[in-house]
């Protein structure tokens, strides 16, 4: 967590939209699923099991397996070495992919690493991705990052946000770029459409390159666009309205508020995993609940409650973020909450939204470690209802 915490304190800024596309195309929870996860928080999967539709999470995980189906992981440190047959998902802090994933794959991780063939579109956003040469892409590539390395062919098309790319290899799409602030296309690079790319500076092209289509550069100022977004009334209004619904939750339930804090920092990738497993299984067992006529009442219990974690998380969001920021800088281990830590928190997470990769791919994981803490607190009650 505080290594989060540190890459928004002092992290670079990524500019491109991938969340949501990411999001969309989540594996499709199949009835038949497969769920590994280990109290210890290291899961290891050998290659001799047989699974299908695997979703595991815990503090690191290593999967020798070739899975049936999809496959969604959460986890600090991420390593697959078997084959995914269909999709994959996979969020953490260092992620390496050498398997072949036979349809998309959607990273987010700190560091990622693809060495595996990529069958159809690959969307990653992280710190350093590094796609190297004995990988391939076969469909679309979409890349958000600090640093961007490509020596992977690429048979579609790439669209790209980074600090810095090199790119390496052959592109056989249009390439489009926005706001790189280095882009570098060294001796083996071959690009068949046009390049399209917007920054501050003029590429480094090596030159032996080709580029067979446009070259098409457009120069931009790289500080206009955030000023720009920090200075709207929209923007004041996430401030005011985070602030506001975190004193009444902070001032309400304060206990709850603290307990919540402290359950988030445990297990924090595991949290992840469990926060993304809630949100894909309860809907499709609500509507499962609501095809038969006894678990109508169940379905609308579910629903209500469902709702109700995602909207404490929500709110929760900004004083967790506020509580974590001011620990983190005065080294502080019991996390502090007051007033002013929650207004620093709707600070901080207002400025986050406006980061199109970095900024919602941190608020989307928290997001998730928070709900993941909240379910797996419910359901504990619940199995220990009676006792």
């Amino acid at each position: 967590m505080r290594n989060i915490i540190k890459t928004v304190l002092g992290g670079k800024k990524i500019f491109l939209t991938l969340m949501i596309t990411m999001l969309i195309g989540l594996p499709t929870l199949a009835i038949a699923a497969d769920f590994k996860a280990n109290e210890s928080g290291n899961t290891t999967i050998t290659k001799d099991e047989k699974l299908k539709n695997l979703y595991t999470v815990g503090s690191s995980i290593s999967n020798d397996a070739d899975i049936t189906g999809d496959m969604a992981a959460a986890a600090s440190d991420i390593n697959i070495n078997g084959n995914v047959e269909n999709s994959l998902f996979a969020a953490g802090s260092t992620i390496t992919i050498k398997g072949n994933v036979g349809h998309t794959a959607r990273i987010v991780g700190s560091t990622i690493i693809i060495d595996g063939k990529i069958q159809d579109d690959l969307f990653a956003a992280g710190n350093v991705i590094d796609i190297n040469k004995s990988s391939l892409i076969a469909g679309d590539l979409i890349l958000g990052g600090n640093t961007i390395n490509i020596n992977a062919d690429v048979d579609g098309k790439l669209w790209a946000a980074a600090d810095k790319l090199t790119i390496n290899s052959r592109i056989k799409g249009n390439v489009v770029l926005k706001n790189v602030q280095t882009l570098v296309l060294g001796d083996n690079a071959v690009i068949d459409g046009n390049l399209t790319y917007y920054s501050p500076n003029q590429a480094t092209i090596a030159s032996s390159a080709t580029i067979s289509g446009k070259v098409i550069y457009n120069q931009v100022s790289a500080a206009s666009k955030g000023v720009a977004g920090i200075m709207t009334l929209a923007f004041l209004y996430k401030i005011i309205t985070a602030f506001i619904l975190g004193l009444v939750l902070m001032f309400g339930v304060g206990r709850f508020t603290k307990e919540s804090m402290s359950n988030v920092t445990t297990k924090f990738w595991t949290n992840i995993g469990w926060g993304l497993i809630s949100l894909i299984i309860l809907p499709i067992a609500a509507i499962l609940l609501l095809v038969s006529i006894i678990g109508i009442k169940l379905a609308v219990i579910i629903g209500l409650i469902y709702t109700l974690v995602i909207l404490l998380a929500s709110i929760l969001l900004p004083v967790i973020i506020g509580s974590f920021s001011v620990g983190f800088i005065k080294k502080d281990k019991e996390y502090p909450l007051s007033w002013t830590t929650v207004l620093i928190g709707a600070i901080i997470a207002a400025i986050l939204s406006i980061i199109p990769i970095l900024g919602g791919t941190i608020l989307f994981i928290i997001l998730l470690a928070i709900i993941g803490s909240m379910f797996q607190t419910l359901f504990r009650a619940i199995k220990n209802w009676g006792k």
